[in-house]
């Protein structure tokens, strides 16, 4: 009994799916008649021309244009970005060589001022040595006449008084010659001196312009790339850059 009713259930319930079935084919295909009478017509346009005012030859020198422009924009802020590197490089420089520079005017200043000190101790000193040495001659030629009116007779005392003058005068004539020629000799000996120190002092001078524009020279060199050249040492520029250096020291 209970199989015959599911049966008939299952026979109800297929035939409701085939008449649902069958209503949706029929609405579908009323569905396809209406959209086919409602098909709308084909659509008249006015032709035109598209893709803007601008043709395809002008867009492409635009951009040729636009291209060049930034890379002429690129270039000038590099440009302007290695002359502020430059300028500042430069500023750099030119604060090196002023410092070099007093350096080097302080250090002739103070050569200069010991060779005055020099020049002048030389000066006493041998003016002294000439006092001494003039003096000598003077006790020694007083000791020698001093001598000889010692040995004279008193009897004869205007011989003794004649000669004596005639000593005198004798004594005078050679410690005047002597004289001269001391001083003729201190003067060659002055002028001699005084020559050399004056050559010294040009050698010294002429080193020290040298060394200081070798190093400038180094300095723009070392500044624009160039490769600077060798220079040669002598005692004098050794002695400058060792003065140098000790400037450089702190007191």
């Amino acid at each position: 009994m209970k199989s015959i009713v599911r049966i008939t259930h299952l026979t109800l319930v297929l035939q409701t799916l085939i008449i649902s079935q069958h209503d949706a084919q029929k609405e579908e295909e009323e569905l396809r008649r209406w959209k086919e009478e409602n098909r709308p017509g084909p659509i008249q346009l006015a032709p035109e021309r598209l893709g803007g005012a601008v043709s395809l030859a002008e867009v492409r020198q635009r951009q040729q244009v636009e291209l060049r422009q930034s890379k002429l924009r690129k270039t000038l802020r590099k440009e302007e970005m290695d002359q502020k590197k430059r300028q500042a490089e430069e500023e750099e420089n030119e604060k090196k060589k002023a410092l070099q520079r007093e350096k080097a005017t302080k250090l002739e200043m103070r050569k200069k001022q010991e060779d005055e000190q020099r020049q002048k101790l030389y000066q006493d000193d041998k003016q002294m040595k000439t006092e001494e040495f003039l003096q000598r001659i003077e006790r020694s030629s007083s000791s020698v006449s001093m001598a000889a009116s010692s040995s004279i007779p008193a009897s004869s005392w205007t011989k003794s008084h004649e000669y004596r003058d005639t000593r005198r005068e004798e004594e005078n004539s050679d410690l005047l010659k002597k004289k001269e020629e001391q001083r003729r000799k201190a003067e060659i000996l002055e002028e001699k001196q005084k020559q050399q120190e004056e050559d010294r002092k040009r050698r010294t001078e002429a080193d020290h312009r040298r060394v200081n524009m070798a190093f400038l020279d180094r300095l723009e060199a070392g500044s624009s790339g160039r490769v600077p050249e060798p220079m040669t040492q002598t005692p004098e520029s050794t002695n400058v850059w060792l003065d140098d250096d000790d400037d450089d020291e702190p007191q």
